[in-house]
């Protein structure tokens, strides 16, 4: 994975980052910490420019982001689970893709958290960890938030998490790799 996001980066630049933020913000893959360490390490290098890099990286995230927040909105999670049992029937690779669509407790909990008042707040705050900044964008379609709240909040989260990320690779050069993981298991442990 790491290999084939250096290539496209170096292939494509800031193009580069705006689509694999695209899936990112729709599917969790590939991991936003490489793509922004790498463009960090990039922008060191003179490869790449700071702020449309983030730029790139937020308006990405921001796209993929829509795009789940529409499934949840006008498909709801009962045909995304449709989906994941259809697709974890097949085995292989597609059982792989479905693993990646929450359990009902996970959706469970997320809905019954964005319903209290402060709930828009978590959509923001959740772009901030790893792993989950994708998915809350299900439960906050399934409920109807407002799109323009939706969208403040999913900008704002993904703004801090692009500037933290592309500052790490900045700061660190090749070395934030072997950082990286510790990062990444600290802000679970903050979760």
């Amino acid at each position: 994975m790491e290999e084939f996001i250096i290539h496209f980066l170096e292939s494509y630049g800031l193009l580069a980052i705006f689509l694999l933020m695209v899936t990112n913000g729709f599917g969790s893959e590939p991991p936003s910490e490489l793509v922004y360490g790498f463009a960090g390490v990039a922008v060191l290098a003179g490869h790449l420019p700071a702020l449309p890099s983030v730029a790139c990286g937020v308006a990405g995230n921001t796209c993929g982001a829509l795009l789940l927040y529409a499934v949840g909105r006008f498909f709801g999670y009962a045909w995304l689970m449709s989906w994941r049992v259809r697709w974890a029937e097949y085995g292989g690779a597609r059982a792989m893709i479905a693993g990646f669509v929450p359990g009902q407790a996970a959706m469970s909990y997320l809905e019954d958290l964005f319903h209290r008042r402060s709930g828009a707040v978590w959509v923001g705050l959740l772009r901030c960890f790893p792993v989950i900044r994708s998915i809350v964008s299900l439960p906050a379609g399934m409920i109807r938030m407002p799109v323009s709240m939706f969208l403040a909040y999913t900008v704002t989260g993904c703004a801090v998490w692009a500037v933290s990320w592309v500052t790490i690779g900045y700061s660190l050069g090749t070395s934030w790799q072997r950082w990286s993981p510790s990062i990444t298991g600290g802000l679970l442990v903050v979760l």
